[in-house]
């Protein structure tokens, strides 16, 4: 998988989403680093990092990595968690296998699709925040926002040094999305 594509950002940049559709216009294989990690530890990529701590999940993560770079494919379109920035051994393995693409979507856009996920119990707690922000013990979405921008300023700036092409998704459908990316990954090379 040396010719991949690695789509690298930020949780709900869309990844997943552009990655399938990309990878139906390319006609080669899609894989999400996350699916991996479920089906090699039983755990989505939240529990995981809940059950297993950190380290922990970071190990799954470097496992899921490597397990995606021994496929024979030689081209292919891959999700990466959206925290694999933090990760760099598990990075390293995923930016061998081909170029990476930092989905550059806003921190508003990104932070009103967590916040679309987040639930406010009876007794007042949170459900459904990221999990390397539940760790912070966040006691509202204000908070959640507070601790999300500075993780995007450090994540976005991690994805773009690592970038070899960066695409902004516009608020098109996720069709007219990736018939953009799949034009920006095609356009001739510039000497």
């Amino acid at each position: 998988m040396r010719d991949a594509i690695i789509l690298t950002g930020i949780k709900h940049c869309g990844k997943s989403t552009l990655g399938r559709l990309l990878a139906k216009l390319m006609r080669v294989p899609f894989d999400d680093a996350d699916d991996v990690i479920l089906r090699q530890t039983g755990l989505s990529p939240r529990e995981a990092y809940l059950r297993l701590g950190e380290a922990g999940f970071r190990r799954a993560e470097e496992a899921a990595c490597r397990a995606l770079s021994a496929r024979a494919e030689e081209r292919a379109v891959v999700a990466s968690g959206g925290g694999i920035c933090g990760n760099p051994r598990a990075f390293s393995v995923l930016r061998s296998c081909g170029r990476t693409v930092y989905l550059a979507v806003s921190e508003a856009a990104a932070f009103a699709r967590i916040a679309g996920e987040i639930t406010v119990r009876p007794d007042g707690g949170l459900d459904g925040v990221p999990a390397y922000i539940a760790r912070e013990q966040p006691r509202s979405v204000a908070d959640v926002q507070v601790a999300f921008s500075r993780v995007y300023a450090e994540r976005a700036a991690l994805y773009l040094a690592a970038a070899d092409a960066v695409f902004a998704p516009s608020d098109a459908s996720p069709e007219a999305n990736a018939d953009a990316l799949y034009a920006l990954l095609n356009a001739p090379r510039r000497a």
